[in-house]
């Protein structure tokens, strides 16, 4: 599939290009997190199956209990990064926006990285509590010697520090290429 910002060996305009570019964004922005409500009903109407949807080990069963209140600490300990999720789509469906709109080098645009930059970085610590907090969930109401405490790291956080540490420096390059451009400005 070629480019979209190319046509037939011919280079489109880069505000278009950035324009059909923002509306994919803004599709998968709004998939995503109708999936991410969705996977969380399925989850919060059968909780016993959310243990392996979230990576934790298959001896993570909860043998009993209210459901109602494990349903209410399987929402708790998955809301925050719901939560964080939602943060950063918006984050990054916004700066798409504007650099739909243009012009593509501002500074406010290398800021709003950063600030993904950081959602990203938090998402590391955030994936981390939420499968831990799940298995508290999931096994608090078992018996003693039977509940369960995981504390792991998995590939997905190395994902997160390493697109974060990119966007970070991405962010620079913009900020320098925006401070560039505002010199080429002046000596026009």
């Amino acid at each position: 599939m070629p480019d979209s910002a190319f046509v037939h060996g011919t280079e489109r305009p880069l505000p278009e290009a950035l324009r059909r570019l923002a509306r994919h964004v803004e599709v998968v922005v709004w998939l995503s997190v109708v999936a991410a409500i969705a996977g969380t009903a399925y989850f919060l109407m059968h909780p016993l199956e959310s243990g392996a949807a979230f990576g934790l080990p298959s001896s993570v069963k909860a043998f009993g209990g209210d459901e109602r209140a494990l349903r209410l600490r399987l929402f708790l300990a998955v809301a925050p990064a719901l939560t964080l999720f939602f943060l950063t789509a918006w984050q990054i469906r916004d700066l798409f926006r504007l650099w739909a709109r243009g012009p593509v080098l501002d500074p406010g645009h290398s800021r709003r990285l950063v600030t993904i930059g950081w959602l990203l970085l938090a998402g590391t610590a955030v994936s981390v509590a939420t499968r831990t907090f799940m298995a508290l969930a999931l096994t608090i109401d078992n018996p003693p010697g039977q509940r369960q405490l995981v504390i792991g790291f998995s590939l997905h956080e190395f994902v997160f520090v390493l697109f974060g540490l990119f966007v970070f420096a991405f962010a620079r390059v913009m900020s320098e290429a925006a401070r560039l451009a505002d010199e080429n400005r002046a000596f026009i």
